[in-house]
């Protein structure tokens, strides 16, 4: 009986990790998201004083100072390289996580009402060999694992079997 809620508490201890985790990964993206609207800014101030060192240039009536021009550009592509490194950030945060396990598809045995994973029909050997012994007898009808012949309950969520 204790095996039994040692293996609730493991599933509730799992599920409020896993809450955990995902309030960190949201924080995280936030704090990315605030970085990339602050180089925004940054790249934008920038752009402006682009756009005022030419319009200076334009009134005097002279197009010099390129090396400044040249040098506010390489800001902006260093700005526009570090946005993209952070967005590259995001979307692996945002991809989603690798299942853990794969939920199997139930079939209902009518002999005795109980909901059990699909076991596709056994494929006939080439050898000669004997066929293997059946798989245990009872499976819960709550998770679907199995379980020894005379269980009452299930050993891994204590629901009742029969």
């Amino acid at each position: 009986m204790a095996d039994i809620f040692d293996r609730m508490l493991d599933g509730i201890n799992k599920g409020v990790n896993s809450i955990a985790t995902g309030s960190k990964t949201m924080v995280e993206k936030s704090r990315i998201n605030g970085i990339i609207s602050g180089l925004e800014r940054d790249k934008n101030s920038i752009i402006g004083q682009i756009g005022y060192k030419v319009y200076e240039i334009y009134k005097a009536g002279a197009l010099k100072g390129y090396d400044e021009i040249e040098q506010l550009c390489a800001a902006i592509d260093a700005k526009d390289e570090e946005i993209d490194a952070r967005r590259k950030e995001l979307d692996m945060l945002n991809a989603p996580p690798a299942p853990q396990y794969q939920q199997q598809p139930y079939q209902v045995d009518d002999q005795y009402r109980v909901e059990r994973p699909y076991q596709p029909e056994p494929q006939p050997e080439q050898n000669n060999a004997e066929p293997q012994s059946a798989a245990p007898a009872a499976f819960c009808p709550n998770c679907g694992r199995p379980n020894g012949s005379g269980a009452a309950f299930c050993a891994y969520c204590g629901a009742r079997i029969m």
